[in-house]
């Protein structure tokens, strides 16, 4: 008798129960599911993965919030039960969603990418209060677990700054519209701040590499003479230096006798780059400028002097942009190279010092500098040093140009071949 009623009860439990294929539903999507019999409670195994809301008698909206699985019981009024497999899918959208947040929030330099089996956000932010501002956006609709974090502040972020010194021809500068005498305009229309008798000026939506391609037109029609290229890296609010030039030496008498003082000759530059709110880079530029000043003399003997000149500059532009530094060398400088033991040596000005075009007035110093926003590199972009290799034996023979199966199979065999 006992086996009949368990019998009888599996039997019963089948026909109220039917076995469910899973629900799938995307994260952040609702899907609306239909029973035949009057819904009288609901139960829902984790209410963090997936919720429900009862819509009439025979209807209930289920909703996806965080990825995984769990189930939703179903009772009806007459003893009912149906139970309701749920997959919440695995990321799907979610980095869609996640990112079309943080553009509505203005975080355009963030961005949600899906790893299979995680999400991680990355990009960077002006400050640490804006990556706990993302992490309580994200949070709100998707579960912490399965978020991981790459957000960098601002201050982390590093600039390179491109330099490019040149001699190039006044008729240059002139053409371009840079008048080092009235200032200038930077590409957002503010004005740049100049003191100190350094003269600056924006080249408006020209990269590092359109300047480069300018300056080497300009330097094949021998109207610009590129004398160094350096690249400073730099943090956000920290500064960077770059001393173009040496030091000389400067004979001094006194009653004592006489002694050498090395004395510093050429520029140098400081660049303090600071990221603003709207990814725009403002940036304080100082300079030094030391060059021959003139003669005293001492005991019927000449002695040069050093003028040194302390000038500043500020500007403000955007990724990529740059601009130029002019009035840091006088052209009457070629003068004293004859005269001071060592000048002539000095790294990028011995080469301008012999320059007709600039003793001659017709040319002069010009800076110019780029800034760009320093990104990762993708690990999949990166090259090995041996990616492109071919071994002497290939290059001589021209093997890769070989089609003859046998033929390169035995090439191979003496190792003519790298694979």
């Amino acid at each position: 008798m006992d086996v009949i009623n368990k019998t009888l009860g599996g039997l019963l439990l089948l026909m109220f129960s039917h076995a469910c294929l899973a629900l799938d539903i995307d994260v952040n999507k609702t899907k609306e599911y239909r029973v035949d019999f009057d819904i009288d409670t609901v139960v829902i195994g984790s209410p963090d993965v997936a919720d429900f809301r009862v819509v009439d008698e025979h209807n209930i909206y289920i909703f996806g919030k965080t990825s995984g699985q769990t189930n939703i019981i179903i009772n009806g009024k007459q003893g009912e039960a149906r139970t309701l497999p749920i997959s919440v899918n695995d990321f799907r959208g979610q980095a869609t969603v996640i990112n079309t947040l943080l553009a509505n929030e203005g975080f355009k330099e963030v961005k949600a990418i899906d790893m299979g089996n995680s999400l991680t956000i990355s990009g960077t932010v002006s400050t640490s209060e804006d990556i706990d501002y993302i992490k309580d956006l994200v949070q709100e609709y998707f579960s912490e677990e399965q978020i991981k974090y790459s957000l960098f502040t601002q201050k982390n972020q590093q600039i390179k700054i491109r330099v490019t010194v040149a001699e190039v021809s006044k008729e240059v500068t002139e053409t371009l519209g840079i008048d080092w005498g009235q200032g200038a305009v930077s590409s957002n229309g503010s004005d740049l701040t100049i003191s100190g008798g350094l003269y600056s000026s924006m080249v408006k939506g020209m990269s590092f590499n359109s300047l480069g391609i300018a300056i080497n037109a300009l330097a094949k029609n021998n109207l610009a003479n590129v004398l160094t290229t350096p690249s400073l890296t730099v943090t956000n609010g920290k500064t960077a230096s770059f001393h173009g030039g040496g030091q000389i030496p400067i004979f001094q008498r006194s009653e004592n006798g006489s002694t050498v003082e090395w004395k510093d000759y050429g520029v140098k530059l400081n660049f303090a780059p600071v990221i603003n709110t709207d990814a725009s880079i403002s940036m304080d530029v100082t300079v030094e400028s030391s060059q021959i000043g003139g003669y005293y003399k001492y005991e019927n003997t000449e002695l040069p002097t050093i003028n040194t000149r302390n000038v500043a500059t500020s500007v403000r532009m955007r990724d990529g942009e740059s601009f130029v530094l002019g009035g840091l060398i006088d052209n009457n400088q070629a003068q004293y190279v004859n005269k001071v033991p060592g000048l002539s040596d000095i790294p990028m000005f011995g080469a301008l010092f012999k320059s007709i075009g600039f003793n001659s007035g017709r040319s002069e110093l010009v800076i110019f500098a780029t800034v760009e926003y320093i990104k990762p590199t993708e690990k999949n972009t990166i090259s090995l040093p041996l990616a492109s290799f071919s071994s002497p034996w290939e290059t001589f023979f021209n093997i890769n140009k070989v089609t003859h199966k046998s033929t390169m199979e035995l090439l191979k065999e003496a190792d003519y071949v790298i694979e």
